[in-house]
């Protein structure tokens, strides 16, 4: 056993994180666990994994399940293909497996949703197999250890040369032949809550005497990043359309698998030229209380207080008539409708803004067809849902799985005065 490796497993016992709701709860929870974490920090993947463990218990319990369901426990997580592998891994397990997890490398890494690292995650943790994780935190460890880019840091060089087999040569070394499931975490834990990429403590650090980067003064230095050239974050608008019917049901439709938000339930949206005209059109409306997703602090303009006072509040001409043409399309007619707050929702690629508008409609009976009772899915993608909260326990919703910004949308929308919709001025309105 390496130095490194004693000195962060003793720290590990003292101040490593051992009450984690899926440690010692078997190959099905730490399976689970880990493609949650893909991506995600362990603060917000806890609740989920509570809810999601409650209700898929075990591989046969989630295989059988509907996909639909299974994206109703992840909404929220984002990237949402996670979900679908797992389902299509449990399918793989209880065919092939007996609903067990595989303990060889071999069959693991075939499952989907799973890759090198999650499959050394796995191993090491569920199966007691000293197999080493290769992480960001792992590399971003191993690089400042080992001071692997200092040569070119020194030189102010911002690109870097590839140095993976340097690190799995040292991610496997270190590994711990006794203590597998105990180092794997460890070093997990080192890089999420102690060597860190902008606050580094490394007064706290187990390894921090033998830290080539620290030594040398490049801890902020390392890793080296890839040169890229800034780019703005390009923007795109969708205007998301609520059609309400009079049972203060809404509309929804299932997303294309090959899209954002794959295999969600969202509303039918539009994306046409006028995008840009309604970006710059004062929206008023009643709901003052909106939640408008953003992020690093920029509210959208359309928001302001000059905006909410304007004089202006229609909804252009052409997009109200593509807002009708989309409703006859579904066999709606439009009673009224009008503009809600606009909200912002970062990708890990792009900034959309969401323009929703409120419609309500009056469907009729062939298309409506399915009632809050029976909550069956349409064969053609299409769904009632209803914006009832308090409805009879024997007429709730479906569970299906909603993207954030909609089903915030919808809770705002449950939550409505509609009197007092129907007092807007004309201009308010479609």
């Amino acid at each position: 056993m390496s130095l490194f490796t004693r000195q962060l497993l003793a720290w590990y016992d003292l101040h490593g994180r051992k009450n984690l709701p899926w440690q010692g709860q078997g190959s099905y929870a730490v399976w689970i666990s880990e493609i949650m974490l893909q991506q995600t920090q362990v603060k917000t993947v806890i609740p989920y994994y509570h809810a999601f463990i409650s209700r898929f218990p075990d591989a046969l319990a989630l295989a059988q399940a509907e996909q639909d369901e299974i994206l109703h426990y992840w909404s929220g997580l984002g990237y949402y293909r996670r979900a679908i592998h797992l389902h299509q891994a449990a399918q793989v397990l209880v065919r092939d497996y007996a609903g067990i997890l595989p303990d060889r490398y071999e069959d693991i890494i075939r499952l989907p949703g799973i890759g090198t690292s999650t499959a050394a995650a796995i191993l090491s943790q569920a199966f007691h197999q000293p197999k080493a994780i290769l992480d960001t935190h792992v590399k971003r460890i191993l690089i400042r250890f080992y001071a692997l880019q200092a040569e070119r840091a020194e030189q102010g060089k911002t690109h870097h040369h590839s140095i993976h087999k340097q690190l799995r040569h040292y991610a496997d070394y270190h590994v711990s032949r006794e203590r597998p499931a105990a180092y794997t975490q460890a070093i997990m834990d080192l890089g999420a809550l102690i060597c860190t990429p902008r606050h580094a403590q490394c007064n706290l650090c187990p390894v921090a005497q033998e830290c080539m980067a620290k030594a040398h003064g490049l801890i902020y230095s390392l890793p080296l990043k890839p040169v890229t050239k800034p780019k703005p974050l390009p923007e795109m608008h969708k205007q998301l359309i609520l059609f309400v019917n009079t049972n203060q049901e809404v509309w929804l439709q299932r997303r294309d698998y090959a899209a954002v938000w794959q295999g969600l339930w969202s509303l039918p949206e539009l994306d046409i030229t006028v995008a840009a005209t309604i970006s710059d059109t004062p929206m008023h409306s009643h709901v003052e209380s909106s939640h408008t997703e953003h992020s690093g602090g920029a509210e959208n303009s359309s928001n302001s207080k000059d905006n909410k006072n304007s004089k202006d509040n229609t909804v252009p001409a052409d997009l109200t008539e593509a807002i009708i043409q989309l409703a006859e399309r579904f066999g709606f007619t439009v009673r009224y409708g009008h503009a809600l707050r606009i909200i912002k929702h970062r990708f890990s690629h792009y900034l959309l803004h969401i323009h929703p508008f409120y419609v309500a409609v009056q469907s009729e009976a062939t298309i409506s067809g399915t009632t809050i009772a029976e909550a069956t899915i349409q064969e053609d993608g299409f769904l009632w849902y209803s914006l009832n909260n308090t409805a009879p326990e024997h007429v709730k919703n479906k569970k299906i799985g909603l993207p954030g910004p909609v089903a915030k949308l919808l809770h705002q929308i449950a939550n409505m005065d509609h009197i007092e919709a129907n007092k807007m001025d004309k201009n308010q309105r479609l």
